[in-house]
């Protein structure tokens, strides 16, 4: 029998790699980048306000104690004549622009009545703290300065949380125990109480 000889025609899977090497050249893309700081920005414009009455749904209320110039809310349960120290607030609501197709978040502002103090959320030392603000003049624009006084009121019946615009995922929170610090934690937190409930006053 006689012996074929390899045709000098032949592929080899050689031959092929070197093809498909020279039509499917790997060419760097490049790549678009995209700041985000250009993207606009939200402007949140005050369109009406509420009085109301707050509570934890520990039934705690908030109270007002001034140290040394310094205001903190404290959150405590009051009977008979000590009711009269029961903070009420002052609940602004705004609408952004752009518009925001989320309507499970409603802006707001929270001060409190009577008083020109205004809940703020900052970052002191990388970590979100809640404090009480002096304000002498309405709230509106608010932009990306002002944004720590800016709160995402969610839900509505039978309790609603506030989500800090400026720090997201902490919430106005209060503590389980009596006479304790009215802060902002995140969900996460079990030991705290996120949720509030609000009785409108007109």
């Amino acid at each position: 029998m006689k012996q074929r000889l390899p045709s000098q025609g032949l592929f080899l899977d050689s031959d092929l790699l070197d093809i498909f090497n020279s039509i499917f050249m790997e060419d760097s893309i490049p790549c678009r980048k995209f700041d985000v700081t250009s993207m606009a920005e939200s402007v949140y414009r005050h369109f009406y306000s509420t009085m109301l009455r707050i509570t934890d749904t520990a039934d705690k209320c908030m109270v007002l104690q001034e140290f040394s110039g310094q205001a903190q809310l404290v959150a405590l349960y009051l009977q008979g004549a000590n009711a009269q120290r029961e903070v009420k607030l002052n609940m602004a609501l705004y609408t952004s622009q752009p518009f925001s197709r989320s309507t499970s978040k409603q802006p707001v502002t929270l001060g409190i009545v009577g008083r020109n103090f205004y809940l703020s959320c900052v970052m002191v030392g990388g970590q979100p703290e809640l404090r009480l603000e002096k304000v002498d003049k309405l709230l509106s624009p608010i932009k990306r300065e002002l944004l720590r006084f800016l709160f995402f009121k969610v839900g509505s019946n039978p309790s609603s949380s506030f989500e800090s615009a400026a720090c997201p995922g902490w919430y106005i929170s209060t503590s389980q125990k009596n006479n304790e610090l009215v802060t902002v934690t995140t969900m996460q937190e079990q030991t705290a109480i996120q949720n509030f409930k609000l009785v409108h006053m007109q």
